[in-house]
């Protein structure tokens, strides 16, 4: 989920920039527990699948930023430092927003009497702050802690999968054919192990990430080579950038969400990278009315992070205060329903919170620790 900001020959790649603000927007519509008019969408409903288009894009242009560059030792600590300083701080906060609403939950519960289902600060929390910390709470070793943030699985997997780009950057030459081993295995394991892509992500999260990350590398490949050093001027790859998104946006996401055929969402995604990467020209995003969408790529992390804990409050609120019913399981995640006027007008203020906040965030904490606890000038990587 990131990565430096995409750039070839300093030019920032803007397409896959926004791109991933929207799919992190996507991620949150996801999440909303409430039904809202995008609710039956199936984009909306399997846009689950959107952390593997984080995973691939992430491949590309980790590789892009350092493919052949890390070297034995210094390198390699000071781009896993690097990499933590960008995960660990937002991480350790939302956590933290999650222990406060544990506190309100256990407070409840000694209020009323009773016990909620899950209890707070069940059986295994300790273990499952433990693990968050060291980024280890998805890596297949703590496969039954309950989730704190639960959307950070991604998180722990990713800061792992860069360890292991690190290690595979010191074979040399053989780097690529190392990646592509690992993506086809990580495929095929899930495929065997699993049946799906999505689901389970605590014990097979890092398979999922490994083969989306390994295909973002191959891509990145394929980029460099494809793509001349005078860059093109053809709008005919750019159509078929727009098309393969629509295709896999419109179509594709929502007939293979949640069956065997999630496997071959990834190298869909990365077809889509690879062609956008090719077809963004110098100048073609300059515009001032794209600058909302080069807002949200920047805050993309933030929306991913913080959007689980502002979720919680909406949703207490509309049950607790306003005694919403609910509609029962809707695709596996039980929703409230309020009534299709009132759900949206809910929906619009929880977007427009998610998006206060996360601008909030990005200032205050991924600005503010991106060189770590020294305090010097933050860098202009973004989130990815």
């Amino acid at each position: 989920m990131i990565a430096p900001v995409a750039k070839m020959n300093n030019q920032q790649l803007h397409s896959l920039d926004m791109l991933r603000g929207i799919a992190a927007l996507m991620v949150a519509m996801y999440h909303c527990g409430w039904l809202m008019i995008a609710t039956p969408l199936d984009i909306v409903r399997n846009a689950g699948l959107m952390v593997d288009f984080f995973f691939v894009l992430s491949g590309f242009v980790i590789a892009y930023c350092y493919d052949g560059r890390l070297g034995e030792n210094g390198p390699i600590r000071a781009f896993m430092a690097k990499r933590f300083w960008r995960l660990w701080p937002l991480h350790l906060a939302t956590m933290l927003a999650f222990i406060g609403i544990e506190v309100l939950r256990l407070g409840f519960e000694i209020q009323q009497g009773t016990q909620l289902s899950p209890p707070a600060f069940g059986e295994g929390y300790a273990l499952a702050i433990i693990a968050n910390i060291l980024l280890l709470h998805s890596t297949g070793l703590f496969p039954s802690v309950p989730d704190i943030n639960a959307v950070s699985w991604s998180i722990s997997v990713e800061f792992y999968t860069y360890f292991i780009f690190a290690l595979v950057s010191l074979t040399g030459r053989l780097r690529l054919a190392i990646f592509a081993a690992l993506a086809f295995a990580s495929a095929a394991l899930l495929y065997i192990w699993h049946g799906r892509l999505t689901g389970e992500a605590t014990t097979f999260g890092l398979l999922r990430c490994l083969y989306s990350f390994g295909l973002g590398f191959i891509t990145f490949r394929l980029f460099s080579v494809l793509r001349p050093a005078s860059q093109p001027r053809s709008g005919i790859l750019y159509a078929v950038g727009l098309g393969l998104l629509l295709f896999l946006g419109g179509w594709f996401i929502g007939f293979a969400g949640k069956t065997i055929w999630e496997i071959v969402v990834p190298p869909l995604f990365a077809l889509a990278v690879l062609a956008l990467a090719l077809a963004e020209k110098p100048g073609d995003f300059e515009s001032p009315a794209f600058a909302p969408l080069k807002w949200l790529g920047k805050v993309s992390y933030s929306i991913y992070m913080v959007h689980l804990a502002i979720n919680w409050f909406f949703v207490q609120f509309l049950r607790v205060v306003l005694d919403w019913p609910a509609s029962g399981a809707y695709d596996g995640m039980e929703k409230l329903d309020g009534g299709a006027l009132a759900g949206n007008l809910w929906f619009a203020a929880y977007l427009l919170a998610v998006l206060v906040v996360s601008g909030l965030t990005f200032h205050f904490i991924e600005n503010r620790f991106r060189r770590g606890l020294r305090q010097s000038p933050p860098s202009r990587e973004v989130a990815a």
